[in-house]
């Protein structure tokens, strides 16, 4: 926003618990075993996007995102699609 990063974020489970390569979502273990595909189950993990993420932190260190650019190595999910709008953010 204004030519300057005002949050980051990354795919990954919440602050306080453990990482998914730790074991802390047992969809994300069950998938990378391959007992499952990608895309199911996705009700039942606890990962946050990486959009997610972001906007997290700058609503948690209280800055505002309207108006501002999302940069993303691929295109957002239609939930984050959802979540960028409301948080007003115009470009992706």
């Amino acid at each position: 926003k204004d030519f300057r990063i005002i949050a980051t974020g990354y795919n990954g489970t919440p602050r306080g618990i453990k990482n998914c390569s730790e074991g802390g979502c047992l969809r994300c273990r069950r998938r990378d075993k391959g007992e499952i595909d990608s895309f199911e189950y996705e009700e039942s993990c606890v990962c946050i996007h990486a959009e997610q993420n972001a906007i997290i932190q700058a609503a948690y260190l209280g800055i505002s995102t309207k108006g501002g650019t999302l940069y993303s190595t691929t295109n957002p999910c239609s939930s984050c699609a959802k979540m960028l709008i409301n948080a007003g953010i115009i470009r992706v």
